[in-house]
């Protein structure tokens, strides 16, 4: 298999796994189930983090000297917009490729479901704020003098320093 078609066949696998993870929460909202709920949250966000790793990856590429791994994520939370679209938001943990240079930027993520088909319809998804996840030198420069990077999720759409949405293949 190329390079082309194994990156398109993961990037499926993972639009297929966040789909399904979507399909879980609406059922824990029908049954009341707020345990169940829980789980699907965290469930949705890691299935976004890894979504949002496979396409910076493509976007950027892990040998960029821009390049940032995608650690994991906290602080999510999902709002449900109506039964077959869902907002997921929250911080994901990103560190530089050296090591423990560890800071977290915001996400937010437009989720639709398909109607007819076990699939997603659409989605958008906003990674990191741009004044610091562009600026990987100035990022560095920070977390060596000790700070503590937590930077607020952007109040504009331009604010944003990635957006990634379904059928992006770059």
């Amino acid at each position: 298999m190329d390079e082309d078609a194994y990156n398109a066949a993961q990037l499926d696998r993972q639009e297929w796994e966040v789909a399904a993870a979507v399909r879980q929460y609406q059922r824990a909202c029908e049954a009341g189930d707020d345990p169940a709920k829980e789980v699907e949250t965290e469930a949705i966000c890691d299935r976004v983090c890894r979504l949002l790793y496979h396409h910076l990856d493509l976007r950027l590429g892990m040998s960029s000297d821009d390049w940032v791994w995608l650690n994991g994520s906290y602080e999510c939370r999902i709002e449900q917009m109506s039964t077959l679209e869902i907002r997921a938001s929250g911080r994901v943990e990103c560190s530089l490729p050296e090591g423990q240079r560890r800071w977290s930027e915001p996400f937010d993520a437009r989720i639709s479901h398909s109607p007819t088909a076990a699939v997603l319809q659409a989605y958008t998804i906003w990674l990191g704020n741009r004044a610091t996840f562009l600026n990987v030198p100035e990022v560095r420069r920070m977390i060596e003098s000790g700070e503590v990077l937590t930077p607020p999720a952007p109040v504009h759409q331009d604010g944003w320093a990635f957006v990634f949405h379904l059928g992006d293949r770059d």
